[in-house]
């Protein structure tokens, strides 16, 4: 990992002068609509948010209070929300291949151990759900790309092995040590799979995928960390967790993929909750929710920076936050403006704003 000390001392000095008078009032978000998508007796235990390219947002919920995989979407105008599965399944991830909303999650047995990955299907006479994997399979993250669905995951309990697969083909072992967290996986728009994980006191990985079939690696952080979330913008970008560090996130400063020249890296106000990350080219917004203790505590707090910017705003509402995520919103034409929608989950729900 080549990370020169003097070229992060001058950055952090920089950012440390920015976010000095970048702290804006409580003011963003104030006047935007929120709405309930779907009520709870307690706080989700996860969601998982796509957005299709006609700018709908498909949102897989896992609930405490009530068993199995829950699915919303505003496709039709209002948000509905429909029960796909009344099985202890967990960890959704979703994703939208050529059209078709697909959502995979682990399903446990009574002694909380997995049976298997299985993923929920959308058709036109319905949800056709059916079994992916075979193991003790746990952590799916998804993403698709010109119809073909990859899938990486953590194969065996206690930070197992990393796998990967195509839906339809067999799972391979990508490496040897995974995860805190589940892994994160995006394909390219050259269909080319790039996974981030965090092996067990082993750092933060990012890996590719090559021509022979065989997964490149290297090492993005030699820190224990946990929950990383990658994303492909003019480069990609990691946001994770530091232990004791609270979110971070981690880029190129140049060079392509698995050919470092420099990595940068800023830690991101907020605390130990899920946060999430959008990627425009090279700026980078991040949602990350506000540390119990302080004025920002169950805020979403938003921080910006890129090449020539940088700035953090407190949403003024909502409040009591217990997680985050956030999607650009699509326009007709297939691609995604500046506007987002923020989906977020209370201990009464899971709801949105605008």
């Amino acid at each position: 990992m080549n990370d020169p000390a003097r070229s992060r001392t001058a950055l952090s000095a920089a950012l440390a002068a920015l976010l000095a008078i970048a702290l804006l009032p409580a003011v963003a978000g104030a006047g935007s609509p929120r709405e309930r998508i779907l009520a709870t007796a307690s706080a989700p235990a996860a969601h998982a948010t796509i957005v299709d390219g006609a700018g709908n947002l498909h949102v897989a919920i896992e609930r405490t209070d009530r068993r199995g995989i829950w699915y919303a979407t505003d496709a039709g105008g209002s948000w509905e929300v429909e029960r796909l599965t009344r099985r202890h399944d967990v960890e959704p991830a979703i994703t939208v291949s050529q059209g078709m909303v697909i959502i995979v999650f682990a399903r446990l047995d009574t002694d909380g151990v997995s049976r298997g990955l299985f993923t929920a299907r959308q058709a036109a006479s319905g949800w056709a759900v059916r079994r992916e994997t075979g193991g003790i399979d746990q952590k799916p993250s998804i993403d698709a790309e010109s119809g073909v669905v990859h899938l990486a995951f953590e194969r065996d309990r206690y930070g197992g092995s990393l796998w990967y697969m195509t839906l339809g083909a067999n799972p391979t072992q990508a490496a040897g040590l995974c995860c805190i967290g589940a892994p994160s996986i995006v394909v390219d728009d050259h269909g080319r799979p790039l996974i981030a994980f965090s092996q067990q006191n082993h750092g933060l990985i990012l890996g590719r995928l090559k021509n022979d079939d065989e997964w490149l690696f290297e090492q993005v952080d030699d820190r224990v960390t946990r929950g990383p979330q990658l994303e492909l913008g003019e480069r990609p970008t990691i946001g994770y967790f530091r232990t004791g560090e609270g979110p971070t996130v981690r880029g190129w400063a140049w060079s392509g993929v698995n050919n470092v020249g420099q990595w940068y890296y800023e830690d991101l106000p907020g605390g130990s909750s899920p946060f999430d990350l959008v990627v425009r080219g090279s700026a980078v917004d991040s949602y990350t929710i506000g540390t119990p203790g302080t004025a920002a505590a169950g805020r979403i707090i938003k921080h910006t920076f890129g090449t020539d910017s940088l700035g953090t705003f407190v949403f003024d509402r909502p409040r009591n936050v217990r997680s985050v995520e956030i999607e650009p919103v699509g326009r007709d034409d297939g691609s995604f403006g500046l506007d987002a929608a923020i989906i977020y989950g209370r201990h009464d729900g899971v709801w949105t704003v605008h």
